[in-house]
């Protein structure tokens, strides 16, 4: 069976995922145990503590225009319909419906310029913005526009820098509003990958959701650095997601609220194994709930590895069908998007807590060898 462990406060527990029930066991002189009820409680709670959110149409056009709420209209109109232009037209009904209502809480003005008066540095874990879907607001942190600001300072070209980062993190928050919807009659929330409240493990997906929103955030402004982002390992996760089922998958059940059930789908017509599919999106969970708190773990590294089997599976069917230059497009940029322990040296002071992801690059080299045009010449010259 496939587990995955981490170290709590010294303790060791193991995890298993299985028919949406997900176990954890602790580790004691070598036998499984079950929690006592104190220890399952510590870690109910931690891996529910990041719940929630506080967090060129005619249509679009004419129902901004008739919001009063938002200043600076300009400026938001175009990260609006680069929103509009990404998402399916069947699934544009969240962002129409939000968009009525929607205030935006920011005190950047169009051709603000940063200054040097008074702003602290920008710390890693500064909150950015937050979307509240409870009363559709986007705020965008006082304390982040300050720091950005000081950051910018010393760039080449100050304003440009401070404009690109300001339009990520606005990009950011209004992905998860054209992504929400709120029923207010239920108190039921439908955003990105997740369900809230949480009723069934399936519903737990924050990691995937807010992987993906900075994904497309950084498609969506070039030239913002990936290993800035508070979100490193979830944004790499789901670049290595695109790669074995395709953005088309993703983004179909992102801005269609279908939680992670067409993710599984894609990834069982490689392996036909729903559970070993469904526990990849627990672990990313967990993953993304624990990564504060653990003194190592393997839950990451299990991850990478899960991925690199359908990615095996994925190069072997395309290469059954002579698809070679598809091959040759899908490596490098894997191997670029693969976490190792070289990356989680630049990103983290925690990077010790993350064991295992040297057999991740080990595993990616023998796929690679084994598909890569470039060391398969001969065979292709043959075929």
């Amino acid at each position: 069976m496939d587990t995955v462990s981490f170290v709590i406060d010294g303790i060791k527990y193991i995890a298993t995922y299985k028919d949406d029930n997900l176990k954890i066991l602790k580790l004691e002189n070598n036998n499984l145990q079950e929690l006592t009820p104190s220890e399952n409680e510590k870690i109910t709670k931690l891996l529910n503590r990041k719940t929630g959110y506080k967090s060129n149409s005619e249509l679009l056009t004419r129902l901004l225009t008739e919001n009063n709420n938002i200043e600076s209209k300009e400026d938001y109109s175009t990260v609006l319909n680069w929103i509009e232009r990404i998402i399916r037209e069947e699934h544009r009904q969240n962002l129409y419906t939000n968009i009525k209502t929607l205030v935006i809480k920011s005190n950047v003005k169009r051709n603000d310029e940063p200054t040097t008066e008074g702003y602290p540095e920008l710390k890693d874990d500064i909150i950015t913005g937050v979307y509240d879907y409870t009363n559709n607001t986007i705020t965008i942190s006082e304390e982040f526009i300050s720091s950005l600001r000081q950051r910018a300072l010393k760039q080449d070209d100050p304003s440009s820098y401070f404009a690109k980062y300001f339009s990520k993190t606005m990009l950011h928050e209004s992905l998860h509003m054209a992504s929400s919807k709120y029923d207010k009659s239920t108190g039921i929330l439908l955003n990105g990958f997740e369900t809230y409240p949480y009723k069934e493990n399936k519903d737990r997906n924050k990691g995937l959701t807010e992987g993906y929103t900075e994904f497309i955030a950084m498609c969506g402004v070039p030239g913002t650095v990936e290993l800035a982002s508070g979100y490193f390992i979830e944004t790499r996760i789901i670049a290595q997601l695109t790669q074995i089922i395709g953005t088309d998958t993703l983004s179909d059940a992102y801005f269609g609220n279908k939680g992670t059930a067409p993710l599984e789908e894609k990834l069982c017509k490689l392996i036909n194994d729903k559970d070993k599919a469904a526990w990849i999106f627990r672990k990313i969970e967990m993953n993304f709930q624990l990564k504060d708190n653990c003194e190592e773990q393997y839950i990451l590294s299990s991850i990478q590895y899960n991925l690199l089997e359908y990615l095996e599976k994925k190069l072997e069917m395309l290469s059954s069908v002579g698809a070679y230059d598809e091959i040759d497009r899908i490596l490098p940029y894997y191997e670029s998007m693969l976490i190792t322990p070289e990356t989680l040296k630049i990103i983290s002071e925690n990077k010790n807590i993350y064991k295992g992801t040297d057999k991740n690059t080990i595993k990616f080299q023998e796929i690679k060898s084994k598909y890569s045009k470039k060391n398969n010449e001969t065979t292709y010259k043959h075929i």
